[in-house]
């Protein structure tokens, strides 16, 4: 029968293809048709209504089955010639001919029989470049991890025509005895590419109940704690000392601060300009930066030698691009445990809620958002951002000296 390549409705306002006329067909007649100078061209078969050759530029010679379905002309394609034969395009197109007599859905059953043949593997580059172009999906790379190391090596093999709930259940579970979190952001993966890949090919979506863990906002962050931390911090090197403590004494993000650059610091007026690219919300912030911070800055701009990094590093980004070891050995310093490094940034937004600041300052201190309908205010909400976050750098001092 050969194979099902497409099947498309008659556009209704295309350019009509050229026609060859009506012919008895005979392998060598349809080996012997022109092709055309332009678009394609069509022969049909006077022995089998409805069979048609259509034939490219290129000579490509493709058996198709030209019939009406619920009114509607289809083009139902049956393969190519010589690799499909005569015979067997008459046999094919009489037996699907057959079923559209007999009611049967043979949109719904060609879009089946094609999908049978595309699994999860197939259909991933055309999801990723969706969501790679998309404003409103930022985390394209970390889904492509994801997809690489969790989901592709237990069912990037699977039909989607046979894709289930329940192998998409053991994906996630499998994750999540260890990790809930990271399982749950896998199933939300799963879930838009599963039903991107189904309702492109007319198929349900499997991904229907898919299961979560649940989970708990995390509300660790220092308060005893933190005259431990920095002094294990300090003893813990360079680059290590400098960084870490930035992030204590400015609130940013691990990733704004590993990829601090010395073109975005003004030293003199104590600020440090936040590219839209380095916070979360994609928008540009002024975060001015508290005596810590700068005391930090200026004795490593004193050292500098040239570098475009506040923290160079030897790999190829050129700046330091991981911290996980040097912090594993700083909480065994301090003799903490169940601290991240984001954590950090959340003790200082409670120190701020603690000491009263308003929820504007919070948030202005976090670079939760800019304020890009206050731009004449933005000296103001410098100034009171630097006072309160002041007031958290010598509260923090206090407690070291306390200790």
């Amino acid at each position: 029968m050969g194979d099902l390549v497409a099947l498309r409705p008659t556009a209704v306002n295309a350019k009509p293809a050229q026609r060859s006329g009506r012919i008895r067909f005979t392998e060598d007649r349809v080996a012997a048709l022109p092709a055309p100078a332009a678009g394609s061209s069509y022969a049909y078969d006077t022995e089998q209504p409805g069979l048609a050759v259509r034939v490219t530029t290129a000579g490509v010679r493709t058996f198709v089955l030209i019939k009406k379905v619920d009114g509607k002309p289809q083009r139902i394609t049956l393969g190519r010639f010589p690799g499909l034969r005569l015979g067997a395009a008459r046999q094919a197109a009489r037996q699907w001919i057959g079923k559209i007599a007999a009611g049967v859905d043979v949109v719904q059953e060609i879009k089946a029989q094609r999908a049978r043949k595309r699994t999860l593997a197939d259909e991933w580059s055309h999801y990723l470049e969706r969501i790679r172009l998309s404003k409103g999906n930022r985390t394209w790379e970390r889904d492509k991890k994801r997809w690489e190391t969790a989901i592709a090596p237990k069912i990037g093999h699977k039909a989607l025509s046979e894709l289930a709930l329940a192998d998409l259940q053991r994906v996630v579970t499998g994750i999540g005895v260890k990790h809930p979190i990271a399982a749950n952001r896998v199933a939300a993966l799963l879930g838009s590419f599963v039903r991107f890949a189904t309702a492109k090919h007319g198929l349900p979506n499997p991904a229907h109940g898919l299961e979560r863990f649940p989970e708990s906002v995390r509300e660790r962050f220092l308060r005893d704690e933190v005259g431990k931390l920095l002094e294990a911090i300090r003893a813990a090197g360079d680059p290590w000392a400098d960084l870490f403590e930035l992030l204590l004494w400015t609130g940013a993000r691990r990733g704004a601060v590993m990829t601090m650059a010395w073109d975005d610091i003004d030293l003199r007026q104590g600020v440090w300009h936040l590219q839209a690219a380095k916070t979360k919300n994609k928008r540009a912030a002024t975060l001015p930066l508290t005596e810590p911070a700068l005391a930090i800055l200026r004795r490593r701009e004193e050292r500098r030698a040239g570098e475009a990094w506040v923290f160079p590093g030897d790999g190829r980004t050129g700046h330091v691009a991981t911290v996980a070891k040097a912090w594993a050995r700083v909480l065994t310093a301090a003799g903490l445990s169940d601290l991240r490094p984001h954590d950090l940034r959340r003790t200082v937004g409670s120190w701020l809620a603690g000491g009263g600041h308003s929820a504007f300052v919070i948030q202005r201190a976090l670079t939760h958002a800019s304020s890009a309908s206050a731009k004449h205010y933005a000296h103001l909400d410098v100034t009171a951002v630097r006072a309160a976050l002041d007031q958290v750098a010598e509260a923090m001092q206090r407690a070291v000296e306390a200790e």
